[in-house]
């Protein structure tokens, strides 16, 4: 999880009416957007990401942010944050209390194809008899007014952005800024959390040429033993060649360090067919 503070404060807004709790205003500047957008695409790693999330969401009038990425949760699993400038003591909280899938909070963002306001879902889930450990870790930490949005990916999990105001309630602008901040920050932390991800699993450790030929024969489905006999070594000096390179690899299993050799082109196919 990446985290870092931002300034204090938030930028003005101007005096509008308020409609069911949302303040409606007639001026949203797209500039602001655009130019995140150009930027956020330029980026080079979620530390960049997340101070340019940081500047338009104090833009737009919110103080905190957190971007979590749902792909792989489930049910009972914690759902990881990619970008957030959550105050350090609330970023500890989360990882100690986890913050779950199966939050009541989170099942509704789930649902919903619009941002919620938090004091809307409060009422609901009151009415519901139902409670939310990340609604309530909130609120010890003094946050109470914010927006949380779903953001639904092709053929994937919804992931959610939350941004935090000092103030209540959100205008109309705010929420329309979020709705085309909140995605534009998933896909493209997901962009370079990945691409971090590819470029580690292509280092191709330095093997000796025993090292290679012990694991060649270990692709091949030979036991220590086997290659041992084939090599002119002992079963233990094998075993040791092969521990050697799985923890060149940063594996655990000999299945994975295969694998990863032949992703890395350390092996071929040709070589253990």
């Amino acid at each position: 999880m990446y985290h870092s503070k931002l300034p204090e404060g938030g930028a003005a807004r101007p005096a509008v009416c308020r409609t069911d709790g949302v303040e409606c205003d007639s001026i949203l500047d797209l500039a602001p957007i655009c130019r995140f957008t150009h930027r956020c695409r330029g980026s080079a790693s979620l530390d960049e990401l997340t101070n340019l999330a940081g500047e338009l969401a104090i833009h737009a009038g919110f103080r905190w942010f957190a971007v979590g990425d749902c792909t792989d949760a489930g049910r009972g699993r914690q759902v990881p944050l990619l970008l957030a400038n959550l105050p350090d003591e609330l970023a500890r909280k989360y990882i100690e209390l986890g913050i779950f899938w199966d939050d009541a909070f989170i099942q509704a963002v789930q649902r919903s194809s619009l941002p919620l306001i938090w004091d809307h879902i409060r009422i609901t889930l009151a009415e519901q008899g139902s409670k939310s450990r990340l609604l309530e870790a909130l609120e010890q930490h003094g946050l109470v007014h914010g927006v949380t949005l779903p953001i639904h990916l092709p053929g994937e999990h919804v992931g959610v952005a939350t941004f935090i105001s000092d103030v209540a309630p959100i205008n109309l602008s705010s929420l329309v800024t979020v709705e085309l901040l909140g995605p534009e920050m998933l896909v493209r932390a997901r962009h370079i959390r990945q691409g971090s991800s590819l470029q580690a699993l292509e280092r191709k450790p330095m093997l000796t040429p025993r090292q290679r030929d012990c694991l060649v024969l270990i692709a091949q489905g030979k036991s220590d033993w086997e290659a041992g006999k084939i090599l002119g070594l002992s079963a233990q000096t094998i075993h040791g060649h092969i521990e050697a390179v799985r923890s060149r690899y940063g594996v655990r299993r000999r299945t994975q360090l295969v694998l990863r050799a032949l992703y890395t082109g350390e092996i071929s196919f040709e070589e253990i067919l």
